[in-house]
């Protein structure tokens, strides 16, 4: 059959060749799926918006799969992040209830014990980098005689334990009752404060 003369050519849809990938489609297929094996879900919301543009292209098979696994780790990684900022919440709120915890039962006192701590645990760790050794005792850190006391007016206890290279040392307040038992403050470090190979 020829086609006759003056006449348009004309073009069968089936002549033209069909599309037989999808980049985007896989690119968000395999972004998912690795995001989700390896990231936990941290690259699960790029896949899936890769994978959603890949559905407006055919074949749609690895982007229908795409989106399945992106939403899945994007999900997941979200609750991740809630569970993870929850705790932390969680801990700060520990830390909080601790010290209202102090406050009522040891008063204003507990409070300066633990700033006083926290002051001479700090100057210990930079006694320790400046000199290479743990303070033999607490005079040694050149701090205010009020600093060594604790908010009771006690003085806080300091132990230097072992022997070089290998030191343990702690700092420890006996607390309101001014008995050196269980329920006491204690800050605890050691040195070398980090190995070096």
């Amino acid at each position: 059959m020829s086609q006759p003369s003056g006449s348009p050519l004309q073009v069968s849809p089936l002549s033209q060749p069909l599309a037989t990938s999808n980049g985007l489609g896989l690119a968000g297929f395999i972004t998912s799926l690795v995001g989700l094996a390896f990231t936990v879900g941290l690259l699960c919301p790029i896949g899936l918006i890769l994978s959603l543009i890949g559905l407006t292209r055919r074949p749609r098979g690895f982007a229908v799969a795409g989106v399945v696994i992106g939403g899945i780790g994007s999900c997941g990684g979200c609750l991740m992040l809630v569970a993870v900022v929850a705790i932390a919440s969680l801990a700060g709120l520990a830390a909080v209830s601790t010290a209202v915890l102090l406050v009522l039962t040891s008063g204003p006192q507990g409070l300066e014990t633990i700033d006083h701590m926290l002051k001479l645990d700090s100057a210990i760790t930079a006694h320790q980098k400046r000199t290479g050794s743990p303070p033999a005792d607490l005079s040694a850190l050149g701090l205010p005689p009020e600093m060594l006391r604790d908010g009771w007016g006690r003085p806080i206890e300091y132990r230097l334990e072992g022997a070089s290279p290998d030191w343990t040392w702690s700092i420890r307040s006996a607390g309101a009752d001014g008995v050196m038992d269980g329920g006491d403050l204690t800050f605890t470090g050691s040195w070398p404060l980090s190995r070096r190979p």
